[in-house]
């Protein structure tokens, strides 16, 4: 009887605990960074957020916070346990865990549950083990799906690049894989771009070593996929996904796609991807030197096929890393960098500022009507600074003339908060931490003084290294236009233009001279992983490029799928071809100024993107969600472009862009149609008010200008029709204004000699990118033709974000998104 009835509640605690690991295994595992796992019912990343669903409850968290997700396969026993792990933590807090001495009764059975799951485990363990005849260990990389592209293990960082260069050159002096090479940064060998390290490694007892420089490329854009520059032998751009890609086929279909695009565009330079670019360090065909490039990449793929063991150089963060040869080209983002570099002219010009600092009429010469109103104020400052200098050293040396102009360049550096810099005379250096203390006393009492001065001279060095290179950034932008008319004319959108992704190819010898003019350079490309090409729709179709792109550099309409933008917008070419517009637009400003134009917009991604989650989520139509991203986004970006119009009104207009004609013809089509607009509001207006319709009264105010029309508001200001005169006159002034304004900008945008200025051109360019990126202007949006959700979901099948979408969309199709 009791062998009846413990073999019944070991069937009872069997069946439960089967149907407790049934349910285990039909769930994803969310690891955390702290170390956390959760059993979740599916998961998904949207950008910057990972969605899952627990209890059909839905939660987000941070990217950030996420080590990977474990796509649990019940046929594949590698992720049993991580699965087995998650849900039994979660059973416990379900079951109050917490609280046990109270809830001992539902504890009970998961204890159980938790023995016989611990007795089968074991038991199934000891016959696989047995059968493979070794411990069956599961490769952490190997969690992950194979044919996924889930988040990876970690975030690559400079450790991983580090390592992968340092265990390279263990490679090229065949030294075993036992010997670890030491890895150490080189003191005051960096630069602004990067590191510098040193690798060694002792190998048949002497010491091998080389150098290598290591720099981050895009952090500030809001870029997913980290992206290194690595000098190692040449300059190597390093470019890791964010979602890694762990199938071997797959990375080479990115190499192929990218390839093919990069074949259309010639003869543009454009930097792509290359397996050549690692594996001739590894092996080097005899003509690699001088094969086909083609040709080449095919032979190192079916190397790499058959030594799989060499697979792992092209590897970081758990994934294929892409590697591109930049040996013959220069970053535009360094060249912008050069523009905008007031670092030594800085340091000479305070140097200059100390040289005049006694003296009026030189500051006044060297500084203008700003430095004589700030003169006396600094000569107070300076009376104080010599005062606290006399009072701890009296001695007559140290006022001698050629301390004194050291004293007067310690004044002017500690003034611009760079007193450590100040060369001290021999004589103020016994006076040690007293003295520093007065002269800080002096700096904190005159601080108001001392950022109006540095101020001064920050803006006086700016103008002047602005002036150096106006022209260059003029040659620049009619380049980067070049570029854009070269898209358009092959049909090709790149849809993640940004100053990380393209490329100044000219004769290295002749740098920066040949900056001077646009015929000496191009601007070429670096990676075309999201590029599409849009030409001939209706032969075979525009493919559906990845989702996604950097935040200041893009749009909504990177987010959705092609067939969401052909609802909103009818035709999908131009909405394509405009996201390469307004990338061009914040580049632009950005060379000029060296100031961000869209930072405002690039803060709606985020709300945006976790909009979007939520929408797939709950089965929303995704159209009404693009709608409502659009609506907010474009005013957004509007507002920014006119105000950082305005705020850099003098530099833009300092700096002409010769146009090309395919973009000029597009600016005056527009500008044609907003003046016919601007008069046509007119004469709505007029016909609108009783007083102006016919007559002497309406003819006058047709040709009259908006000054005039302000001084017959002037003039009738006192008279008894003031009450119904005066909101006539504001709407015809305000109405007149932007027609004049139209009237302006139409002629500026055609001269004779096709430089526009750059203010012009971009207010123009925008307003194009404005109208055709509304997509509740277009028919096709409205809510009477929106196919189901579910059709968007199949015919989206197979997207990949630049951040993850086809995790996001198969994870949504699996709970019923």
């Amino acid at each position: 009887m009791k062998r009846l009835i413990a073999l019944s509640a070991a069937f009872v605690c069997l069946l439960l605990a089967s149907i407790w690991t049934v349910n285990a295994l039909r769930h994803d595992v969310v690891e955390l960074r702290s170390g956390r796992s959760i059993s979740v019912q599916s998961a998904w990343v949207v950008r910057d957020q990972v969605f899952i669903r627990i209890d059909d409850q839905l939660d987000v968290l941070d990217l950030e916070s996420v080590r990977r997700i474990v796509d649990v396969d019940g046929k594949d026993p590698g992720t049993w346990p991580k699965a087995l792990s998650a849900h039994f933590h979660h059973s416990l807090q379900e079951t109050g865990f917490s609280n046990w001495r109270n809830r001992l009764p539902e504890v009970a059975p998961v204890v159980w549950i938790a023995l016989v799951l611990a007795a089968a485990g074991a038991f199934v363990w000891f016959r696989y083990r047995k059968k493979s005849g070794k411990a069956a260990t599961v490769p952490e990389e190997d969690l992950v799906d194979a044919g996924s592209r889930g988040i990876g293990a970690r975030l690559a960082g400079f450790s991983d690049v580090e390592t992968l260069f340092a265990d390279l050159f263990r490679f090229q002096i065949g030294a075993p894989e036992t010997l670890r090479c030491k890895i150490q940064p080189v003191p005051d060998a960096g630069t602004k771009r990067g590191r510098t390290y040193n690798i060694s490694i002792v190998h048949e007892e002497t010491t091998r070593s080389r150098r290598m420089t290591i720099a981050p490329i895009g952090e500030n854009t809001g870029s997913k996929s980290q992206c290194f520059s690595v000098i190692y032998d040449h300059p190597i751009v390093v470019k890791v996904p964010p979602t890694p890609i762990t199938r071997l086929s797959d990375y080479y279909e990115d190499l192929r796609s990218e390839f093919i695009v990069r074949k259309k565009l010639l003869p543009r330079e454009c930097v792509i991807p290359n397996l050549s670019v690692i594996c001739k360090k590894l092996h080097k065909f005899p003509d690699a030197d001088t094969a086909d490039e083609d040709v080449l990449e095919q032979r190192y793929m079916q190397w790499l096929e058959n030594h799989p063991e060499h697979q792992g150089f092209l590897q970081i963060g758990g994934g294929f890393a892409f590697f591109m040869d930049l040996t013959r080209f220069f970053f535009l983002s360094q060249v912008m960098e050069m523009f905008h570099d007031t670092g030594k002219a800085l340091q000479r010009e305070l140097m200059a500022a100390a040289e005049t600092i006694e003296s009026l009429d030189r500051f006044e010469d060297r500084y203008g009507s700003a430095g004589a109103e700030l003169f006396t104020d600094l000569q107070e400052a300076w009376q104080a600074f010599r005062h606290a200098i006399e009072s701890v050293s009296p001695e007559t040396e140290a006022l001698q003339e050629g301390s004194m102009q050291r004293m007067r360049e310690g004044f002017i550096l500690t003034m611009a908060g760079k007193p450590h810099k100040w060369e001290m005379p021999p004589a103020l250096k016994t006076a040690g931490s007293p003295l520093s203390s007065s002269l800080n006393s002096v700096a904190s009492a005159h601080a108001n003084t001392a950022r109006s001065f540095f101020s001064l001279v920050e803006g006086a060095v700016s103008d002047r290294v602005f002036q150096r290179h106006s022209t260059l950034m003029g040659e620049m932008g009619t380049n980067l236009l070049d570029l854009l008319a070269w898209l358009y004319e092959k049909r090709v959108a790149i849809r993640d233009l940004k100053p990380d992704n393209l490329l100044v190819a000219g004769d290295r010898s002749a740098y920066p001279q040949f900056l001077a003019s646009a015929s000496e350079y191009a601007i070429g490309l670096i990676d075309l992983e999201t590029a599409v090409d849009f030409g001939n729709p209706e032969a075979s179709g525009i493919s559906q490029p990845q989702l996604g792109g950097t935040p200041l550099y893009g749009t909504p309409s990177h987010l959705f799928p092609n067939q969401m933008l052909r609802r909103a917008h009818e035709d999908l070419p131009p909405i394509l071809h405009m996201q390469d517009w307004y990338a061009v637009v914040a580049i632009l400003f950005e060379i000029i100024t060296g100031k961000t134009l869209f930072q405002k917009p690039a803060q709606q991604f985020p709300p945006m993107l976790r909009r979007l989650g939520e929408a797939m989520a709950g089965e929303e139509d995704l159209l009404s969600v693009y709608q409502e991203a659009a609506a907010v986004f474009w005013p957004a970006a509007r507002q920014a472009l006119h105000e950082n119009l305005e705020q850099h009104r003098v530099r833009l207009d300092r700096v002409s862009v010769h146009v090309p004609k395919s973009i000029r013809s597009r600016l005056h089509e527009h500008v044609d149609a907003l003046n016919r607009e601007c008069l046509q509001r007119v004469d709505r207006h007029l016909e609108s008010h009783e007083l102006f319709r016919r007559g002497a009264n309406r003819q006058r105010l047709q040709q009259c200008t908006a000054s005039e029309v302000e001084q017959l508001r002037d003039k009738y200001a006192k008279s008894p029709q003031r009450k119904e005169l005066e909101p006539l006159l504001e709407g015809l002034i305000a109405v007149k204004r932007e027609a004049e304004r139209s009237t302006a900008l139409k002629k500026r945008m055609n001269p004779a000699s096709g430089r526009v200025r750059a203010g012009d051109l971009l207010l123009g360019m925008f307003e194009v990118i404005y109208e055709v990126m509304q997509p509740t202007r277009h028919p096709a949006a409205r809510s009477d033709q929106q196919p189901p959700l579910p059709e968007i979901l199949e015919s989206a099948e197979g997207l990949r974000y630049t951040v993850t979408v086809a995790p996001m969309l198969s994870a949504g199709k699996r709970s019923g998104a």
